[in-house]
């Protein structure tokens, strides 16, 4: 996991149900645990890997039609203003 002062294997991360309660990693559902497994091989390649997703469409937001088109809209002008 990366935690503040990097890389760490520290067990005090908090992970939260869809109602806010707290679940301990074991007890999390298969497709959670492949979730999250993901987002760490994510984190990792952006942080201290290769970079293998650098230069590849996987960051590229999709405009979704309805109320989430507008905002990602946002999103997207006020990054390439800055």
């Amino acid at each position: 996991m990366l935690g503040a002062g990097g890389f760490t294997t520290d067990t005090s991360t908090t992970y939260l149900d869809r109602n806010g309660n707290t679940v301990k990693r074991k007890n999390l559902s298969k497709q959670a645990k492949n979730t999250l497994n993901d987002y760490e091989l994510i984190q990792y390649d952006m942080t201290a890997g290769k970079g293998y997703l650098t230069g590849t469409d996987f960051f590229k937001m999709k405009q979704t039609t309805g109320s989430h088109s507008t905002n990602v809209h946002r999103v997207q002008h006020k990054s390439n203003t800055e």
